[in-house]
């Protein structure tokens, strides 16, 4: 499976500790988004937003388990996974 991210997921010393490996990235950029800070947190999020562009990495070779993992570090009420 594939995977866009922006944030901390983009950081190999992370992904290490969470998947016991760095799996295969690349360079990505995700248009018609823009980043945001998520008001009362740390951490940034992406809005549909014309025009505008959010780059990061497009992680690859994922398997199942290792996108559930991903997706509950993410996890929390304003998280939303979408295909695009």
């Amino acid at each position: 499976e594939k995977l866009f991210v922006y944030g901390s997921l983009q950081s190999p010393a992370v992904l290490k500790v969470l998947l016991g490996r760095v799996p295969p990235s690349s360079p990505a950029r995700l248009n018609d988004y823009s980043r945001f800070r998520v008001p009362s947190r740390s951490y940034p999020g992406i809005r549909e937003d014309r025009g505008s562009c959010v780059d990061g990495s497009l992680l690859s070779d994922l398997t199942v388990s290792e996108t559930v993992l991903l997706d509950a570090f993410e996890g929390g009420e304003e998280y939303v996974k979408r295909k695009v």
